[in-house]
C-alpha cells in the first residue's frame, strides 16, 4: 500500500527534518549543542538501568553504570552530521523536559546489510508508564526506515522474571519483533529480534531523509552562491543558481522514484 500525498504531507508536518512527533513527545537528534545535557541523560540512563536489573544486582549494589559522561558526550557529537550520520542518540522532550532516549543506527557492524538498529532505549524514572517509550521507539524506527528494510533489537530476559516477562511482551507482541536467536547469558537469555520495516514507514523515512538532504545541499548552494556574487559578481551567480535547481531537481526525482519502485527495490536507496 503506497501513502497517499496527504499522508506523506500531514506526517510530522510540524517538526524540522531532524525531529519526529509522536503521541505528544517531541524526538530529535542529539547533537554538540546538547553536552550540557550530558550529566543529566547520563543519569537519567544509569538510574533506570538499575531500577530494570536490581533483581539481578547483588543485595548491597546501590546503582549501576551503563554509561557515562564522556559517552554520552561522544554520542551526542556524532548527530552533528545530521542525515549522514550513521550512529545518533535521540533524545524525548515533553513540553521541553527531558523524558527520555532512544539510539539509532543505520548499519552497526553486528547486522545484515539493510538492517538497521535501535537501543539505549530509557524513559525517565518519574515519566514511566505514560507510552513514552513507544513514541521514541516509533522516532528510531522512522529514521532507521530513511536507509533500511528491517531494523533489530536486542533484550535480556530471565524466565520467571515478572518486569522481564512484561519486557517480553511488549518488544515480542505489540511492537512486533520477531526472535531470531537466543543464548545464555550470566542470568538469563540474550535475545535478538528483527522486524520488517513496512513500505508507508520506508517511503516515509526515506522521504524526510531526502529533504533533510536537500534542505542541507540547497544551504550550502546559497552560502556558495552569496560567496562567489561577492567575488566575481552576477554572471556567475546565475550560473550557480541554474546547477541549484539541477540537483533540487535530482533530488526530488530521486524522493519520486523511491515512491515508485517495488519495495523489493527500495532498501538503501538514500545513500
Amino acid at each position: 500500500m503506497i501513502p497517499s500525498n496527504h499522508q506523506i504531507q500531514s506526517e510530522n508536518r510540524e517538526a524540522p527534518l531532524d525531529q519526529w512527533v509522536f503521541r505528544g513527545v517531541t524526538v530529535r537528534v542529539g547533537t554538540s549543542r546538547d553536552v550540557g545535557m550530558a550529566q543529566r541523560i547520563t543519569s537519567m540512563v544509569n538510574r533506570a538501568y538499575y531500577e530494570s536489573m536490581k533483581e539481578h544486582l547483588d543485595e548491597d549494589q546501590e546503582s549501576y553504570e551503563r554509561v557515562d559522561a564522556p559517552e554520552v558526550r561522544q554520542r551526542l557529537a556524532m548527530g552533528d552530521d545530521g542525515p549522514f550520520a550513521n550512529r545518533v542518540l535521540l533524545l524525548g522532550f515533553v513540553h521541553d523536559e527531558l523524558i527520555g532516549c532512544i539510539s539509532s543506527t543505520y548499519q552497526p557492524p553486528w547486522t545484515p546489510d539493510g538492517c538497521g538498529h535501535w537501543g539505549l532505549l530509557v524513559v525517565d524514572l518519574a515519566h514511566q508508564n505514560k507510552r513514552y517509550a513507544t513514541a521514541l521507539v516509533q522516532a528510531a524506527e522512522r529514521r532507521v526506515a530513511g536507509a533500511c528494510n528491517k531494523v533489530q533489537m536486542e533484550f535480556t530476559f530471565t524466565p520467571g522474571n515478572e518486569h522481564d516477562q512484561r519486557m517480553k511482551e511488549w518488544y515480542e507482541g505489540k511492537l512486533g519483533f520477531k526472535c531470531v536467536s537466543a543464548h545464555r547469558n550470566w542470568h538469563g537469555q540474550f535475545r535478538k529480534c528483527w522486524k520488517a520495516i513496512s513500505p508507508i514507514e520506508s517511503i516515509l523515512g526515506q522521504l524526510q531523509r531526502l529533504q533533510h538532504i536537500l534542505e542541507i545541499v540547497d544551504g550550502q548552494q546559497s552560502q556558495s552562491k552569496q560567496e562567489d556574487a561577492s567575488v566575481v559578481g552576477p554572471s556567475c551567480s546565475q550560473d550557480h543558481e541554474i546547477d541549484g535547481a539541477d540537483s533540487e531537481h535530482h533530488l526530488e526525482k530521486k524522493a519520486l522514484d523511491c515512491l515508485e519502485e517495488p519495495e523489493s527495490k527500495r532498501m538503501c536507496r538514500t545513500s
